[in-house]
């Protein structure tokens, strides 16, 4: 098949470096360090949550967790005290405070799902009520009557973990007790978490520092708890077997972090002195060498986490002083094989059990903390890491024609590779993309081909299989569970299950699941995978119907050879155009934007999705184009945590003044309100997909153009949505229902497809050539 390379340079970006200066210590075990500026103020920014957290006049501010509280996948913070404010919690973005219940706690908390229903649990330790609890988040976590204590088991505790002990499928939790009588205790978590949980001894030992992880490599959690490290023989954490790290030089209370921090598979022990003084140290599985990371004294390290910092692949080490301490805040950037580090302070201000999290959800680690004592702000520390990494390049792209002959689609009955055309001016519009064969590049379905991936640079010969019926393949799913191969694909009114008999795809079998009302094109435009049903197989989207636009979903079922595949009408108000999916009230369910044809062709709606499992969705007008509604996605494009919705207009194709706009959602998504904004205005776009194809956390919009120039091109979304820069990707080649992304050579950067209607003989790809550049638009 035919391939050319195309590149275009455009744009500029500037690049922060900090300076360092080398020194070592030289002292036993060696360290290799360089230092940092004094305030790292280029790679961490510096924001307060809450300056005055009603803690006590003097003591104590003890907890502090970050987990994703009110289901919305971004992290939130938890903090508790012994007194005054029992335990609360900061809701991101705007760090509103909200009450979780009353009490004295102490010390240690986590956050976790633990009854399973897809929103954050509070795991936590009372003093006076001598228990370790967890607090049930009943899906209400902004009020207070929306938790419920429950006891996990006697005896608060200084240390606190969660994670699947037994391999059970529940989490369960672990404590670690330094008052008397000391205890290293685990519990297991019954099958619902609202029932009794289960105690289980495994030491008595002095100290503190407890962390969970797969220490002896064998597939179950271990537990490092102090100096020391305990092996789950059984599997079952019935029978544990104790390691000393016998290192004398060290004190017993210690913060414990479980993590392979040279990249040999095996699981490290990072230790820092929590209460006394000392250097941090990594020792190495198996033979459990010490490799100093600080030699320099801390004084009450009471705060350590591993991650990557800087993005750089490795492990880094975040350390914090209480202020009781030197008050010292760090990251130790791992700069070789965990033998050498780059330090960087980022205050003097003291901070205690701190934690790391990506809050702000664009791929780096943040750390969040506060003070023990005396001034206890709560403060984030923002890392700049993945705003300062150099943006991936809009610009590199090798042109890829899969197909120059394919067919088009036929009502009337097909023999192999013969077409019999009824009415050559239906096309497919059949385009999914989905790794078929397992071998990790990506393939592509459309109409009544799969077409296999070469794999390397993707030049060569993508091998065409004909599926075994006249089918407009559409989708791509593991419908069975096995290692083979399933498309969904239409015929309407028939609706077909394509199961690959072989691991390449060579042969298949078509099972009809459903039917569905023809269009006025034959086929439907309008398809999708979503998760509408909470839990199990995604559900499958069609649009239909001529006179009435119909959506319906598809559930799968559990024997989908044997069982019928029910049927729901979500709406017949709707457009067979694109639809698009994505949770626009917040409500942790998938609910729908497609054209709104019931009032007028040039309506836009949304469809609330009921959350029980029924049809007919409630309906909410969002507004107007100039044209026909045609390709909808849904995406954050300012980044306020709502779901806007982005659509791209079809018109006649004689004049470039087919529109794509974004809807910007307000604050209630159910009322008028959603404000207009424009994006481009070209030829008839039919072709439109959303992404971050630059990966600088913002989604930027691809778009195709059926007629006129025929341009496939690139939006780079500029300071959230309110501009947008064009980079033109091809000129010329159709796109009809095309312009989709997908990663086909696993490089992480997103490949685009596009099939056509007027050139329907071709498919093509643009191989995604992108390189971290200091341009980023070349």
């Amino acid at each position: 098949m035919k391939w050319k390379r195309t590149a275009i340079f455009l744009g500029i970006v500037i690049l922060a470096a900090i300076a360092v200066i080398q020194f070592r210590h030289p002292s036993d075990p060696a360290s290799h360090l360089v230092d940092g500026k004094a305030i790292a103020s280029d790679k961490f920014g510096h924001q307060v949550i809450d300056p005055s957290p009603p803690s006590g006049s003097d003591c104590c501010l003890d907890i502090l967790a970050i987990g994703d509280i009110d289901g919305d996948r971004k992290p939130d913070v938890m903090v508790g005290s012994e007194k005054s404010i029992g335990a609360l919690w900061y809701h991101y973005p705007s760090w509103t405070r909200y009450p979780i219940g009353d009490g004295d706690f102490t010390t240690d908390g986590d956050i976790a799902d633990l009854d399973r229903d897809r929103d954050g649990d509070v795991v936590i330790s009372s003093i006076s009520r001598d228990a370790i609890e967890w607090w049930e988040n009943t899906g209400n976590p902004f009020e207070k009557s929306g938790w419920v204590r429950h006891e996990i088991g006697s005896q608060f505790s200084h240390d606190l973990a969660v994670g699947d002990l037994n391999g059970d499928g529940h989490p369960d939790v672990a404590m670690f007790r330094k008052d008397e009588p000391r205890q290293l205790t685990w519990f297991e978590a019954p099958a619902e978490a609202r029932q009794p949980w289960t105690r289980h001894e495994v030491d008595t030992p002095p100290g503190e520092g407890l962390d969970l992880g797969d220490i002896d490599g064998d597939g179950d959690l271990d537990i490092a708890g102090s100096v020391n490290w305990y092996e789950n023989e059984d599997g079952k954490a019935l029978e544990f077997k104790k390691h000393p790290l016998n290192i004398a030089s060290w004190g017993q209370e210690t913060r414990d972090i479980i993590a392979d921090m040279n990249g040999d598979g095996k699981k490290d022990i990072v230790l820092s002195h929590a209460e006394g003084e000392g250097r941090v140290s990594w020792f190495e599985n198996p033979t459990w060498k010490e490799r100093a990371i600080e030699t320099e004294v801390l004084k009450g390290a009471h705060s350590l986490e591993v991650g990557d910092f800087d993005k750089d692949g490795d492990l880094d080490v975040f350390v914090g002083e209480m202020n009781t301490g030197s008050g010292r805040i760090r990251v130790y950037l791992n700069a070789g094989n965990a033998q050498s580090w780059n330090r960087l302070t980022l205050g003097t201000q003291g901070t205690h059990n701190a934690r790391i999290g990506d809050i702000s959800a664009d791929g780096d680690l943040d750390i969040v903390g506060k003070n023990y004592t005396g001034a206890k702000v709560v403060e984030m520390w923002e890392n700049n890491a993945a705003k300062a990494s150099k943006e991936v390049s809009l610009g590199r792209w090798t042109e890829i024609q899969v197909d120059d002959r394919r067919g088009v689609y036929s009502q009337g009955k097909y023999f192999g590779a013969i077409d019999l055309i009824r009415d050559s001016s239906i096309k497919y519009f059949g385009l999914a993309m989905g790794d078929m064969t397992g071998d990790g590049y990506g393939d592509i379905v459309s109409g009544r081909y799969f077409y296999r991936n070469p794999g390397t640079d993707m030049t060569g010969e993508w091998s065409r299989v004909t599926f075994p019926i006249n089918v407009d393949a559409m989708l791509v799913t593991d419908v069975d569970g096995d290692d083979k191969a399933d498309v969904i694909g239409e015929d309407l009114p028939d609706i077909y299950w394509l199961e690959a008999k072989d691991l390449q795809g060579s042969f298949w079998q078509a099972t009809k699941i459903g039917t569905l009302p023809k269009t006025a094109h034959g086929n439907g435009q309008g398809y999708q995978l979503a998760q509408i049903i909470a839990g199990g197989k995604p559900e499958i989207l069609l649009a239909g119907g001529e006179e009435k636009g119909e959506i319906y979903y598809f559930e799968i079922p559990n024997n989908p050879s044997a069982e019928n595949w029910p049927r729901t009408l979500i709406t017949n108000e709707a457009s067979e155009e694109g639809i698009g999916v994505g949770d626009i009230d917040g409500d942790r369910d998938i609910d729908i934007a497609a054209g709104d044809v019931y009032t007028g062709g040039d309506k836009i709606a949304w469809w609330e999705n009921p959350g029980n499992g029924r049809g007919n969705w409630l309906k909410h007008k969002i507004g107007t184009v100039e044209h026909w509604p045609d390709r909808f996605a849904i995406a954050d494009i300012n980044g306020d945590d709502r779901s806007d919705i982005v659509v791209s207009e079809e018109n006649e194709g004689k004049e470039p003044n087919a529109h794509v706009y974004w809807f910007e959602q307000p604050d209630n998504p159910k009322n008028a309100g959603w404000s207009r904004h424009p994006v481009a205005t070209q030829y008839t776009t039919n072709a439109m997909d959303v992404a971050d194809m630059d990966r600088d956390g913002a989604a930027d919009i691809i778009t195709g153009e059926h007629r006129g120039t025929k341009i496939v091109a690139i939006w780079k979304n500029v300071d959230k949505g309110s501009a947008w820069i064009r980079h033109v990707i091809s000129v010329g080649k159709e796109s009809h229902l095309g312009a989709r992304v997908a990663d086909l050579n696993r490089d992480g950067n997103p490949e685009i497809v596009s099939i056509a209607w007027d050139d329907y003989p071709n498919l093509y790809l643009w191989r995604n050539d992108a390189k971290a550049s200091p341009n980023p638009s070349d």
